[in-house]
């Protein structure tokens, strides 16, 4: 709620309470709904690095894996 002062009171005269405009309303949702979509843009992008990361660790150790059977099964035959 904004306080508006009449533009020939003086400071010390009695304060107007209007209500926002709808102009007002709509851009402030839609700042809202835009702040809101870049908080899940940024969320989904940590979590895919994250994902990223980890799975880059899962194909090291995979690989590391691989190798060691493939040094285990040539190493038994």
């Amino acid at each position: 709620m904004r306080i508006y002062l009449k533009a020939n009171q003086k400071l010390k005269g009695t304060v107007v309470y209007t209500q926002p405009s709808i102009g007002q309303w709509h851009s402030f949702f839609y700042l809202h709904v835009f702040s809101l979509s870049m908080q899940l843009v940024i969320y989904l992008y940590t979590k895919l690095r994250l994902f990223k990361c980890m799975l880059k660790k899962e194909l090291v150790h995979f690989k590391q894996m691989l190798f060691v059977l493939f040094l285990l099964g040539t190493w038994t035959e």
